[in-house]
């Protein structure tokens, strides 16, 4: 996930990190409230597979705006797709 991170950066995307369990990486600060780290995003990106996505996946659909993309490695979300609308 940190991977992607750095890839969007050097295209000079804002990147917003989302982590139940992690506070910071490499002085970035990573939200543990969903509704802060999805407020007016236009992606987002699931990499990693936590529990905590698979219990809140409702609430994430709720936090999103119509038409956010989503690209879901893990398939979370049930979609068989990698990238759909929220």
């Amino acid at each position: 996930s940190f991977k992607i991170r750095k890839a969007l950066l050097r295209e000079h995307a804002e990147v917003v990190l989302h982590d139940p369990y992690v506070n910071t990486y490499s002085r970035q600060e990573v939200f543990k409230d969903l509704e802060t780290a999805l407020s007016g995003v236009d992606v987002v990106i699931i990499a990693m597979r936590h529990k905590y996505y698979e219990e809140n996946k409702t609430r994430i659909f709720r936090l999103v705006k119509k038409g956010t993309l989503i690209c879901d490695i893990w398939n979370i979300f049930g979609k068989k797709k990698l990238i759909y609308q929220g």
